[in-house]
């Protein structure tokens, strides 16, 4: 590194960045940093078929966390969501896992949330776990166990993939593909102000 220049003031105002409600400007880096070092983790535990992932800064990064994969054998949604919820960045306090097919785009809420509802059941889709490390600075934790020194929570994984036992009769998907949306977007885009 070099240094041509060194910039001060005295007396500073120095704003910082304050702890508050996301959007919190801090998580948009995290966000890429702890995806990118989940997916390395989950590659490690030596599972195939990890295509993406991501953790949402509304939850601190650690809170709400989606995993794409593309199926290869029954029971693998689950065996990801419960080795997502071990590793190192989502342990701690986090608290929802939620695994889709590689057809989603883990950075797209609407996306995600589109997996959840259409191929998801809540009877039969989420495993609970429970007793699970948390934080102190947990605000669903009650007063008398944060007293206690009591930082558990709960986890919620659940599957939101296409049943893996009929896959290829799951009805497909109602979507123009991908080459098609750039199109649209380069000829009307305009009238929507999208950025191109």
């Amino acid at each position: 590194m070099t240094v041509k220049g060194l910039y001060y003031r005295n007396d500073p105002i120095l704003l910082g960045v304050p702890p508050q409600k996301p959007p919190y400007d801090p998580d948009k880096l995290r966000q890429y940093m702890r995806s990118a070092l989940l997916v390395k983790q989950l590659q490690n535990h030596g599972i195939p078929g990890i295509s993406n992932a991501w953790c949402y800064g509304i939850g601190g990064c650690r809170l709400f966390v989606v995993v794409s994969i593309k199926q290869g054998y029954q029971g693998q949604a689950r065996q990801v969501g419960h080795a997502a919820y071990t590793t190192p960045i989502v342990n701690f306090a986090g608290k929802y896992v939620i695994v889709v097919d590689d057809d989603i785009d883990v950075t797209d809420m609407n996306d995600v949330m589109w997996a959840l509802l259409t191929r998801s059941d809540p009877a039969t889709s989420i495993d609970i776990i429970t007793r699970a490390t948390s934080s102190g600075t947990d605000p669903r934790i009650s007063p008398e166990d944060r007293a206690a020194g009591l930082y558990y929570n709960s986890r919620a994984i659940i599957d939101a993939t296409k049943p893996f036992e009929w896959i290829d009769r799951f009805p497909k998907n109602v979507s123009p593909d991908q080459e098609y949306k750039k199109k649209s977007r380069e000829m009307f885009g305009h009238l929507f102000e999208l950025k191109k």
